[in-house]
């Protein structure tokens, strides 16, 4: 681990800063809100470093202006959320030695994870800069609001009820919230989910950047909102869309026997 204070105000100059003090050429760079991802080549060899880097409130009277925290992936990082298009490019493993590994291994777990993500199976629940809420981060706010929309829209689908995927940008302390409202042709036994990124305590648990999951069947004309049937219910943030849509479904079935059959 090396720290350094740098002067470099973008990414591509904070790069070629990295590749003057290393001696190494930068094949690629991944920006991940205050951690980057660099593959370097050096000697033949390929093999990626990670950088966490804090802006200076002052520059230093030399003009840097950025204090960088320098990682080799031998050292097993704790932030792994590098690109299969980045660990791709790196030298394998067994060619160097045993830790680089652990870390990529550690990468591939998360690629994994964004991969069911992007096609709204499950939520990623974690984002740039975003620990245990997110909070005023427009950028990990961003990709909370990407994230909870693919799922939920994934729910939506896997229920096929007509209903709009709508976002709060304030939310409880300022994290947002995405909600889904849905009503079954039937008219009646419909349901709301909320996906909020607040943190804090929440029944069914938070992700690491403070993403929940709450649900409750919604009344129709006529039907009394304070029934059981109306209670809040909270799933794991990691339950799958396939998961909730079967949970609904059953609370659906419970709560009104006869549209068993909508």
């Amino acid at each position: 681990m090396a720290k350094l204070l740098i002067q470099a105000e973008t990414t591509t100059a904070l790069a070629q800063e990295i590749r003057r003090v290393t001696g190494s050429e930068v094949l690629k760079v991944e920006e991940d809100g205050h951690t980057v991802y660099l593959a370097l080549r050096r000697a033949g060899l390929t093999t990626a470093v990670v950088l966490t880097c804090t802006p200076l409130s002052l520059p230093m009277p030399d003009g840097e202006n950025l204090a960088v925290k320098l990682e080799g992936e031998a050292e097993n990082p704790a932030a792994a959320r590098a690109s299969r298009a980045l660990t791709d490019l790196l030298t394998p493993a067994g060619l160097l030695f045993t830790p680089e590994g652990d870390w990529r291994a550690r990468c591939a777990q998360w690629q994994a994870r964004v991969q069911r993500a992007q096609g709204g199976d499950t939520l990623l629940g974690e984002y740039p800069d975003a620990v245990g809420y997110v909070g005023y981060n427009e950028i990990g706010k961003k990709a909370f609001e990407q994230d909870a929309r693919r799922f939920l829209r994934q729910v939506r689908k896997l229920l096929g009820w007509p209903g709009e995927v709508t976002f709060n940008p304030s939310g409880i302390a300022s994290s947002g919230d995405v909600y889904l409202h849905l009503t079954p042709p039937t008219g009646t036994g419909g349901v709301m989910i909320d996906v909020s990124a607040e943190g804090g305590f929440q029944p069914g648990g938070c992700s690491p950047s403070g993403v929940g999951l709450r649900w409750t069947l919604t009344p129709g004309e006529g039907q009394d909102r304070w029934a059981p049937a109306y209670r809040n219910r909270w799933a794991r943030w990691t339950t799958t869309a396939t998961q909730l849509a079967d949970e609904i479904r059953a609370a659906q079935a419970d709560a009104f026997p006869e549209l068993k059959s909508a």
